[in-house]
């Protein structure tokens, strides 16, 4: 029988903590990887992101937000977590005509662990790890948008392994640049992970308003977004950039905050920031204590030319 090192279970009942809070419903969310935001964009604005609109990694939470993508758009991130674990996701979204096509994965690493049987060590390794892939099909007509994301998800915790696929649909509608309403209803089916738990139907709807022409110097926009799980209390998302673009290079700067109930660790408030160089964006968000009680430093490049 394999048993599981000290260090390796203190990350994975870190990770599953959030989702067992007894006063928000029974289960767990599933995976962790499921519960950090690829964006990190979003991240910096409290994960709120069914209305946030032109970003490739948009597709893990709306996957019509994509559609107004002008030709293609590319996305990368990095976390660095507790005791050698990260995170790194990546996105892809192509225009074809009225369809844009999306590909996007995210995992988790917890880095290597030795196997240990009846306390002693055996010498051997073995690599814990949980990932998720999307692909998404969208298509827009005028400032409507409508499309669907078929999403599969692993875990591979030593001798045990759990796969399983949901499905999630989404609508946009996006009015110039001026205002976008975003509408998601994630695992709409499938969800069933095994011995991983079930990831639980989830209704996204947000609201984004530019009050300042995003082709302009000076940018400001805000998000308001509700979140509602099954078996768990409703949330709110609240978030907020703003910054200075000058000939293509300026500045951003995020702030977000999600009422989520205090029986998680997550901490409530993330802030972060962006430096735009022509169709590149580096950005950055930070959460005082992430899924592991830990402060988060997350980092991420987009690309949309």
């Amino acid at each position: 029988m394999v048993r599981l090192p000290a260090s390796f279970v203190a990350v994975v009942l870190g990770t599953l903590a959030p989702g067992l809070g007894a006063q928000e419903g029974a289960g767990t969310d599933g995976p962790a990887v499921m519960r950090i935001t690829p964006s990190v964009r979003a991240a910096a604005m409290a994960g709120a992101g069914a209305a946030l609109v032109g970003d490739a990694a948009a597709i893990f939470t709306n996957p019509a937000a994509v559609a107004t993508i002008g030709s293609i758009g590319l996305e990368v991130a990095y976390q660095r977590l507790q005791l050698g674990a990260s995170v790194a996701s990546g996105a892809l979204a192509v225009q074809l005509g009225q369809f844009h096509v999306g590909l996007g994965a995210q995992a988790l690493d917890y880095g290597q662990e030795r196997v240990v049987v009846g306390g002693v060590e055996t010498g051997q390794n073995f690599h814990p790890w949980e990932g998720v892939g999307v692909g998404a099909l969208v298509y827009r007509r005028g400032v409507l948008a409508a499309g669907g994301a078929l999403k599969y998800v692993h875990q591979s915790l030593g001798e045990v392994a759990n796969d399983g696929y949901a499905g999630d649909l989404g609508l946009e509608v996006a009015i110039f640049d001026i205002m976008a309403i975003g509408f998601s209803m994630q695992n709409l089916f499938g969800g069933d992970l095994g011995a991983a738990g079930e990831l639980p139907r989830t209704s996204r709807f947000g609201f984004t308003f530019n009050y300042a022409d995003p082709q302009g110097v000076l940018r400001l926009l805000s998000t308001i977004e509700g979140v509602w799980a099954k078996g768990r209390a409703g949330r709110l998302l609240l978030g907020l950039e703003g910054g200075v673009i000058v000939y293509g290079v300026g500045v951003e700067l995020r702030g977000g905050y999600d009422s989520r109930g205090s029986a998680t660790a997550l901490d409530r408030f993330t802030v972060g920031g962006g430096l735009r160089i022509g169709g590149f964006t580096v950005d950055y968000a930070y959460q005082d204590a992430d899924l592991l009680g830990a402060p988060a430093h997350r980092f991420g490049l987009r690309w949309v030319p």
